[in-house]
């Protein structure tokens, strides 16, 4: 290969400048080249390799009668470049903003790990320089003005000199699920041959059973609605009054209730129930891309419960009348969606981070509970006393919002129809054998007045 009058302009790493009025590979000729950025630069060693191989090949002799194949991938491009697609294409398919952020978190530290290089060029040792980076990133580098300033190289050094923890087994696994799902992609665009993660295996469970995964002992479920300390403590909010009633009898996540709408209690016929859907908020209908704060699971949270007996006699449909006269859409509108600080955009958190910590909180003063047991807790033991009563798994997942695994999937999705009459009564029935062996406290009609008030802070 030889080049004729080239010219490099010096300058920063970010400039580049570079020309050529002739570049000859065996009889090719490229004339005139013209380099002006860093991904140019990219393709240009990219056609050269491809130039170079085909010559190579014919000083050897190794002709053909056949036409040489095309690449087997397209050109790799800078990860920053792909990363810019990446979390653009997320945003295009409306996934949650709490998982981009994620994503986004993650990718920056592999660009830490190995630089600005072509997707292609990460190797395995890349990755380990990354797992190494996950282990000294500081956990509250967004929250931190000590932080704010430095380069990501001093962010990391300064973890390192914190001398902070490991970071749990969940931490390195989620991490390592981020970048499967990003390199993945990259994989099905043809842009990379392999995956670097792939070299690496999966954490090994410790089997440690979780404290959070396991329902309300009676103790603490009876110390939780002791009256002495809940009604003082509920007595401040609706949502601090109703959700712990609702989640004891209904199984439904914190944010499925923080989230609930006056119209997601309806009357079917002569029995009353609370609808987990999505519904259009009226100040957002007009936009294309998010029309509802609401947030699901998945297509099977979508399901309609009816309201237990005990709920009716603790005085929820006269909770419901009073709601209705502050003329605001959702029942418990003193809870927030969860708002970034710094764009005004939804954050993904969602109506039932607030709601789960104020309840974590009051259970951890009061019972010595971990933080993070509540609300599942409440779901554990609802699925779990409705099994050992008989109730059938698939009754049980049609009021708790799980997917039901179909056994003959022609017959159950085509053919077979629950007529909603006859499943409700079936979930009636069900809630009627549903004994927790606690004593509600009766709502009086007007008792949040002053929660409604005219200072009040009610959110969207």
């Amino acid at each position: 290969m030889s080049t004729e009058n080239s010219d490099a302009t010096a300058g920063s790493p970010a400039s580049y400048g570079w020309t050529s009025k002739s570049i000859r590979i065996g009889r090719v000729v490229l004339e005139d080249v013209a380099v002006s950025s860093h991904e140019g630069a990219l393709h240009l060693n990219n056609a050269l390799s491809l130039l170079l191989e085909k010559t190579r090949r014919q000083s050897h002799g190794r002709q053909s009668r056949f036409a040489e194949p095309l690449p087997a991938s397209a050109s790799a491009r800078l990860l920053s470049l792909e990363t810019a697609d990446f979390l653009e294409d997320m945003k295009r398919r409306h996934l949650a903003p709490a998982t981009i952020d994620n994503q986004r978190r993650v990718l920056r530290l592999l660009l830490l790990a190995s630089g600005d290089i072509p997707v292609s060029d990460i190797s395995a040792s890349h990755i380990r320089e990354f797992w190494d980076i996950v282990r000294w990133w500081p956990s509250n580098v967004g929250g931190s003005q000590k932080f704010k300033g430095l380069t990501d190289k001093q962010i990391l050094e300064a973890g390192k000199h914190s001398n902070r923890p490991p970071p749990s087994r969940s931490t390195f696994d989620a991490a390592k699920r981020f970048l499967a799902t990003f390199f993945n992609r990259l994989l099905r665009m043809r842009v990379i041959a392999y995956s670097p993660i792939e070299a690496f295996g999966d954490i090994k469970d410790d089997l440690v059973e979780a404290g959070t995964r396991r329902p309300f002992s009676q103790d603490e479920l009876c110390s939780l609605f002791d009256y002495t300390l809940f009604v003082p403590w509920a007595s401040k909010y609706p949502h601090r009054w109703w959700a712990p009633m609702l989640a004891l009898y209904t199984g439904a996540r914190a944010s499925e209730i923080g989230q609930l709408k006056l119209t997601d209690i309806v009357c079917e016929e002569g029995i009353w129930c609370i609808a987990f859907q999505k519904t259009v908020d009226l100040d957002l209908a007009g936009d294309p891309n998010t029309r509802t704060r609401q947030r699901l699971k998945g297509r099977s949270s979508i399901r309609t419960v009816p309201i237990a007996q005990p709920l009716l006699d603790a005085g929820f449909l006269d909770f419901l009348e009073d709601a209705k006269k502050v003329k605001h859409a959702r029942l418990f509108p003193h809870l927030g969606a969860g708002v970034s600080k710094k764009t005004g955009d939804l954050n993904g958190a969602g109506y039932g981070r607030e709601l789960t910590c104020q309840l974590s909180r009051f259970l951890k003063k009061q019972h010595g509970l971990d933080k993070g047991v509540v609300f599942h807790a409440f779901r554990h033991l609802f699925v779990t006393s409705l099994e050992e009563t008989g109730v059938s798994k698939e009754l049980i997942a049609t009021m708790t919002g799980h997917a039901i695994k179909k056994t003959v999937p022609v017959l159950e999705t085509h053919y077979l129809h629950v007529r909603p009459a006859v499943l409700r009564q079936r979930q009636v029935e069900a809630l009627a054998k549903f004994q927790p062996g606690v004593e509600l406290p009766k709502y009086r009609r007007g008792q949040f007045a002053r929660a409604y008030g005219a200072d009040a802070r009610l959110h969207p």
